[in-house]
């Protein structure tokens, strides 16, 4: 009770027959390695009110300038460290709109830090973010998208001297282009409990 569409951006999920059908074509896609689910956390929500799940993780970087600190009244020199929270989070607010359907408020935020900027060599943080007001039925399953991430890089190897000689170069080394990218889903399927 589905299919899957391929084109050059990428994969189209498409399941007719409800939440159950999605999530049977979304368990074969995980089983051939297509797709990689990377959560299915559960949470219960009270209406109006707005619960985030995260799972992130804190990077911690070391500035580069020596700065002034001051610790428990002792002063002294020392780097700062700056901290960069990066994952994913998911923040849900539900409300009621009558007996069959579910109105939700979804926001979900995938970020990562980047290569280190000049002046300061601070990495950037690269997010993703998309938000919607989506309404579906008791039990159905809404699916928002578009957290696209692409990605290209350049690699050189070989020997050293020998690897960049003028026209001899290529014999005694190798370069390599890599490019790859993402993109992130996210189903939420609203249950009422009364």
């Amino acid at each position: 009770p589905g299919e899957t569409a391929d084109s050059e951006r990428g994969s189209v999920l498409v399941a007719t027959g409800g939440a159950h059908a999605l999530r049977a074509r979304l368990s074969a896609l995980e089983s051939s390695g297509r797709v990689r689910v990377v959560s299915r956390p559960r949470i219960v929500v009270v209406e109006n009110e707005e619960a985030t799940i995260e799972s992130v993780r804190i990077l911690r970087v070391r500035l580069p300038e020596r700065t002034a600190v001051v610790e428990r009244g002792r002063s002294g020199e020392g780097r700062a460290v700056e901290e960069f929270p990066v994952g994913v989070s998911l923040k849900v607010r539900t409300y009621s709109l009558g007996d069959e359907a579910v109105g939700m408020r979804v926001e979900a935020k995938s970020s990562t830090l980047g290569r280190p900027q000049p002046p300061d060599m601070i990495p950037e943080e690269l997010s993703r973010r998309v938000a919607a007001e989506v309404v579906v039925a008791d039990g159905e399953t809404a699916v928002l998208g578009g957290l696209l991430r692409e990605g290209r890089r350049r690699e050189r190897a070989g020997v050293p001297v020998l690897g960049s000689l003028p026209g001899l170069g290529s014999l005694f080394g190798r370069r390599s282009r890599q490019s790859d990218g993402e993109e992130l889903l996210v189903l939420v399927t609203p249950t009422r409990i009364e």
